[in-house]
């Protein structure tokens, strides 16, 4: 072998590797291409959504030992939201996202607005507050739902929202659906900043 032949296989060799770090084009939702959201966590939306439309996110549970127990009035928590969000912004785009996408993306947040809800479990008793976050690293308006908390109004991007929470009252679990009523117009109001 020549020395040159062996300096063009070196090359080829370090350079080939190289390219396939380089960054790709972004499809219409927001990723990279095909497989880039095979490293994201469960938890992490692998859609960002279209900007002007809304991305639901699925329902975060805490603690997360209550997920399975949850999971049906997590559906009907996010159904609801779905019908006000249909009811408020008529042809809007929604992207509901399944279990267990619950948070946008760090890098960048989602090009949509996001919309979610989070679900507090203690001895069989529950509260729920609604999440509303503009589009990008944008900080999360919280709206209570169900039970009464004191709360922060807003938290930071990512910021975990239970750590902004202190329970003072709660609703039985089985009945989540039913006492979120009380609030929906409330609900409704905080809605509108997802625009």
């Amino acid at each position: 072998m020549t020395m040159r032949r062996a300096i063009a296989m070196l090359l080829v060799g370090c350079v080939a590797p190289l390219a396939a770090c380089a960054p790709r084009e972004a499809t219409p939702d927001g990723r990279s291409g095909p497989g880039d959201t095979d490293l994201l966590s469960p938890e992490i939306s692998h859609s960002k959504g279209v900007p002007g439309g809304i991305v639901l996110l699925w329902p975060r549970v805490v603690p997360k030992a209550e997920t399975v127990a949850m999971r049906g009035p997590a559906k009907a928590l996010q159904d609801r939201l779905k019908a006000m969000l249909r009811e408020h912004f008529p042809g809007r785009p929604i992207d509901v996202r399944p279990e267990p996408e619950r948070v946008c993306p760090m890098l960048g947040g989602c090009d949509a607005s996001s919309v979610g809800v989070l679900i507090g479990v203690r001895d069989g008793g529950c509260v729920a507050v609604v999440i509303v976050s503009a589009p990008g690293e944008s900080p999360q308006t919280l709206m209570p739902w169900a039970g009464l908390m004191t709360t922060k109004l807003q938290v930071p991007f990512r910021e975990p929202p239970e750590s902004n929470i202190q329970l003072q009252e709660l609703v039985p679990c089985d009945k989540l659906a039913i006492a979120t009523l009380e609030r929906e117009d409330r609900v409704k109001e905080a809605l509108k900043s997802a625009q």
